[in-house]
């Protein structure tokens, strides 16, 4: 048997420290692929190479030898990225002990850091002292490290090649949203697209761009009905509502989301379809994010608008899969601050003590748009405003009249905390959705089709369907003319209703449905709960 022959530089080559670096960057977009934080992702990860590599040529300045300190490195990388999980698992194991009110102060705030410091401090120590002071050369553990290290990242190029072809080719087409016919075995991505564009016509209409009223499309993320509100947390929410019916707003007392989740709730409203035909056409076991990503970008609302003659405005919402970067106008706050891969990625290191400074960007970005969503009344032509606000939805950083408050991590809270800092964040939106509504009607110089919606309700529990999809819905219409709503009236026909009052469309209505779905399961698998969401289970 010929015996094969490696190239000397080959088997001096090491890659273990670089890829320990970016592994847990690249696991996590791979796990939320789809959701718009490519960019993100990219950025960090060239910026983590270039740490490993300045990291390890500074290591290497003192202990004069590659292998050993490319091993330092790699521990110090494994380290730094294992703090939330460790923090996390210790944390459980107090809780199981009935020891967390006694010991919690391990896993909270400063001490957690302190607390890993001395732990990771006297690993990142040991396995130092350990490699300079080794009598070997290293090779063998080289050699076990890079092999460990191109499994990671074969596991990593096995679990996301697929979701990267699918979204090479969703990247590349214009998606029109309109209802295509079930695949039950799940047709290919590619199917999916050209169905999409076969498909895409959006309807004609006969009014103009000068007769148009702006409309403000405004999300309130994980804003729950008022019976709920009552229900689970206690909170009378009447003074809010009557001012909305003071103001001349519909409410749809009795309304409910098609979906339980932001991602799938929005792709639905804006093209104003139910999405089980898209799950039959890219498959239902899908976990691919990206088809409802591109289909809350480039929606069929902003499409037909805008061959109307609007202006398409839209806010930064710190979330990826909303961040419509492509509007005609994009307003974000100034100055950099994380977004919500970024946000994510910290907490599973030591940069989770800067929490506070999280707090504080995620308080700014929400302010900024209350401070500005009055803007478009300014702008000559039509204007279509996008705003998906998040909150009242975690992290809870404001108290009831604004004021700052620090969040924390959603399972450190207590039952009782966190609904209580659940609805006083949901009083500070009220008030502020106050000022901008009246700041709205009265710069308008006609007046505007608002919507005030939530996406979801609260989550008192994983599978109670009720409190989950019971949402706030309100509608303010120019001529107060509300034949065309009812109470029960859910988001997916939102538009049809607009469309066909305003802009001379005939869509017709569809059943109002809800359908839930397991979020990170199987997201494209959809079961109808309209009669436990109706009957309140």
């Amino acid at each position: 048997m010929k015996k094969v022959i490696v190239h000397p530089r080959v088997k001096k080559v090491i890659i273990h420290p670089f890829a320990f670096a970016v592994f847990p960057v690249l696991s996590l977009y791979v796990k939320n692929v789809g959701k718009g934080h490519l960019r993100e992702a990219i950025e960090i990860t060239v910026g983590v190479l270039i740490l490993a590599a300045l990291f390890w040529l500074f290591v290497n300045l003192f202990v004069k030898d590659k292998r050993k300190s490319s091993v330092i490195v790699s521990v110090f990388f494994v380290l730094f990225f294992s703090y939330g999980h460790v923090i996390s698992a210790f944390s459980t194991v107090l809780e199981r002990m009935h020891l967390l009110d006694k010991a919690g102060f391990f896993v909270e705030g400063t001490s957690s850091l302190l607390f890993w410091l001395a732990i990771g401090g006297v690993l990142f120590l040991a396995a130092s002292y350990f490699a300079v002071k080794s009598a070997s050369d290293l090779r063998p553990l080289t050699k076990v490290l890079n092999i460990v290290a191109l499994m990671l990242m074969v596991m990593l190029g096995v679990n996301s090649v697929a979701a990267g072809v699918d979204m090479f080719l969703l990247s590349r087409a214009r998606i029109h949203a309109t209802p295509i016919h079930e695949d039950e075995d799940g047709a290919s991505v590619s199917e999916f697209i050209n169905s999409w564009q076969k498909n895409g016509s959006i309807e004609n209409s006969n009014a103009t761009a000068g007769s148009s009223p702006d409309i403000y499309y405004i999300i309130l993320d994980m804003y729950a009905r008022a019976d709920f509100l009552a229900e689970i947390c206690q909170f009378d929410n009447s003074e809010f509502l009557s001012f909305l019916a003071d103001k001349g707003f519909y409410l749809a007392g009795k309304s409910r989301s098609n979906y339980p989740h932001t991602t799938h709730s929005l792709a639905s409203t804006l093209n104003f379809m139910y999405l089980d035909d898209v799950a039959g056409q890219i498959g239902k076991k899908s976990k691919n994010f990206w088809p409802l990503t591109l289909m809350i970008k480039n929606n069929k609302v902003f499409q037909y608008l805008r061959n109307h003659g609007y202006t398409i405005l839209a806010f930064s919402s710190g979330y990826g899969f909303t961040e419509a970067r492509d509007a005609d106008i994009y307003m974000e706050p100034t100055g950099w601050r994380p977004g919500d891969f970024q946000n994510v990625l910290m907490g599973i290191t030591p940069l989770a003590i800067l929490r506070k400074t999280q707090d504080d960007f995620r308080r700014e970005l929400i302010l900024h748009i209350f401070d500005h969503l009055a803007d478009a009344t300014r702008i000559d032509s039509p204007a279509f405003v996008f705003a998906h606000i998040p909150a009242p939805h975690p992290p809870y950083v404001f108290g009831a009249k604004g004021e700052p408050v620090q969040s924390k991590p959603e399972k450190e809270y207590e039952y009782d905390e966190y609904i209580e800092a659940y609805t006083n964040q949901l009083a500070f939106v009220n008030k502020r959705m106050q000022v901008v509504i009246e700041e709205i009607l009265a710069q308008s110089s006609k007046p505007p089709i608002i919507i005030v919606q939530a996406d979801h309700g609260i989550y008192a529990n994983d599978y109670d369907y009720a409190s989950r999809m019971s949402i706030l819905n309100a509608y303010y219409f120019p001529d107060q003319n509300y034949d065309a709503l009812y109470e029960d009236i859910t988001p997916v026909n939102t538009f049809r209703v607009i469309l066909n009052n305003y802009f001379g469309t005939n869509h017709e209505l569809l059943e109002d449905k809800s359908y839930f779905s397991d979020y990170w399961g199987s997201p494209y698998l959809f079961v109808d709960v309209t009669d436990e969401v109706l009957s309140g289970k």
